[in-house]
């Protein structure tokens, strides 16, 4: 049976894909869990839809980092910073000073919009979380964000008004605690992670 699926799946696919499986799979455990729905004539219409809608947001998206590319391809960045008598700097530059930096010298705001359609995205991924839990709980549309590097399933999220990169480089400035006390990793059993690497995780 042909289903396509409505979020990614170990061993079976990513979400979109059009798979095939067993008919009870599929109609005992993937359709009724919302993982997924069958390839009719209509689902796969709105499948196309969705796509094309998708490859038009990622075409946007690559179409403004190459301009952040071309942008500072053009000169070098210049940036200030104390030296011992070695010439090692003290310390490092600063995601902070290279925003700055590139807005200073080249004049470009542009890369504050990179970051604009996750945010729809972690949005879908939460609500579906939801729906595949607990049938008690409902949905919360909350301002958030990740805070350190990684998935979202494995990376704790804060509340968060910081929606541009300067914004959420000031908010980690001004943060006093680890980036990383929230992420579900860290707090899983014992061995979590050599598992996750058997499964292929990374």
């Amino acid at each position: 049976m042909q289903v396509i699926l409505l979020q990614d799946m170990d061993h079976l696919g990513a979400a979109n894909e059009l798979i095939n499986v067993k008919n009870g799979y599929a109609r005992n455990y993937l359709i009724p869990q919302k993982f997924a729905v069958e390839a009719s004539p209509s689902n796969r219409k709105q499948l196309d839809e969705r796509m094309k809608v998708q490859g038009k947001k990622e075409a946007a998206m690559l179409a403004e980092s190459n301009k952040v590319i071309s942008v500072l391809k053009e000169s070098p960045l210049k940036i200030g910073a104390k030296t011992g008598t070695s010439g090692k700097i003290f310390g490092s530059v600063t995601s902070l000073q290279l925003s700055r930096a590139i807005r200073d010298q080249k004049g470009y705001q542009g890369v504050d919009t990179l970051i604009a359609d996750t945010t729809a995205k972690q949005k879908r991924a939460v609500e579906e979380a939801i729906d595949n839990g607990n049938k008690n709980e409902q949905a919360k549309t909350v301002l958030c964000r990740m805070r350190s590097l990684g998935c979202s399933p494995c990376t704790g999220a804060i509340h968060s008004d910081a929606d541009t990169v300067p914004k959420i480089i000031e908010e980690m400035m001004l943060f006093r605690r680890s980036e990383r006390e929230n992420r579900v990793i860290d707090h899983d059993r014992e061995g979590s992670m050599e598992i996750k690497k058997r499964e292929g995780y990374f």
